[in-house]
């Protein structure tokens, strides 16, 4: 998957396992993060993800792709 492959209306939470995607901070830093998985607790729908420093986090789903978040290109 492309970012040129009608990515306007993707969200994170669409993405499968292992996808690698950059997060700019307007700053001209793009810090990547790997999906690793979803799931659902009492405060909603969760993507975890690794950062870059092998940490996991947590992101809200419906973040879309576009200006902030890319799908990182080989």
């Amino acid at each position: 998957m492309t970012n040129a492959q009608n990515t306007a209306d993707l969200t994170i939470g669409e993405l499968p396992f292992g996808t690698v995607i950059l997060y700019n901070d307007y700053s001209n830093v793009d810090t990547p993060y790997m999906i690793l998985g979803h799931f659902e607790d009492q405060f909603g729908k969760w993507v975890q993800v690794l950062n870059e420093q092998m940490g996991i986090e947590h992101m809200k789903p419906y973040n879309k792709l576009g200006t902030r978040f890319t799908i990182k290109q080989d």
